[in-house]
C-alpha cells in the first residue's frame, strides 16, 4: 500500500521504513513421532481416523483432502494422486496452484485399511469425493453442483451446507 503513488500523496512517508522486525525462530518444526501419531489417531472416532490419518501420514492439506476423489486413491499400487483441491473461498474444486502441487503420495501401510473402508463407503453412496461433502462443491470446468439438483432444500439449509462445504463429516 505504501509503495502505491496514491498512498504517497496522502502520507509524507512510509511508517514501516527503518522498523526492526524480530528474527524468526531458528530450529526445526516439531513433528509427531510415529507412536504419538498412532496415539492421536487411536483416540478419534473410527469415522474420523481415515481423514486425519491421511492428513498426518500422507501430508495432504485441508483443501486437498476435501477434493480427493475415490479414483485418486489407488490402494492396488499404494498411491494417492493429488490432482485437485477444494477452495473454501470460491467453494469450488480447483486444480493445484503449481506443478509441484500435482503429485503422487505413497499410502502408508497403516493408512491402507482405513482408506479402503472410507473409499468403499463413498463408492457405495455413489459419491465422487472421499472426504468432502459434494453438495456444495463445484467443478472447475462447470458452474453446476456435483450433487443432483432439485433437492428442494431451503435457502437457509443450502447456505449452511455451503458454509460447511466439503468438511469431513462424522458418521
Amino acid at each position: 500500500m505504501w509503495r502505491h503513488p496514491s498512498a504517497r500523496k496522502s502520507q509524507p512517508g512510509n511508517p514501516m521504513n527503518g522498523l526492526a522486525l524480530p528474527a524468526s525462530p531458528k530450529g526445526r518444526h516439531r513433528y509427531a513421532t510415529p507412536s504419538e501419531a498412532a496415539m492421536l489417531l487411536a483416540v478419534l472416532p473410527r469415522a474420523d481416523q481415515a481423514v486425519w490419518g491421511t492428513a498426518l501420514y500422507a501430508g495432504l492439506r485441508r483443501g486437498e483432502l476435501m477434493g480427493l476423489r475415490t479414483t485418486d486413491v489407488d490402494v492396488a499400487t499404494g498411491v494417492i494422486r493429488v490432482e485437485q483441491a477444494y477452495d473454501a473461498r470460491s467453494k469450488r474444486i480447483i486444480p493445484p496452484k503449481s506443478y509441484a502441487g500435482r503429485r503422487k503420495v505413497p499410502i502408508a501401510g497403516l493408512l491402507r485399511d482405513p482408506l479402503v473402508d472410507v473409499r468403499a463407503r463413498a463408492s457405495e453412496r455413489g459419491l465422487e469425493l472421499v472426504f468432502g461433502r459434494e453438495a456444495a462443491c463445484r467443478s472447475p470446468t462447470t458452474d453446476s453442483s456435483i450433487a443432483p439438483s432439485g433437492s428442494g432444500a431451503s435457502t437457509a439449509s443450502s447456505r449452511s451446507a455451503s458454509t460447511n462445504a466439503a468438511t469431513p463429516s462424522r458418521r
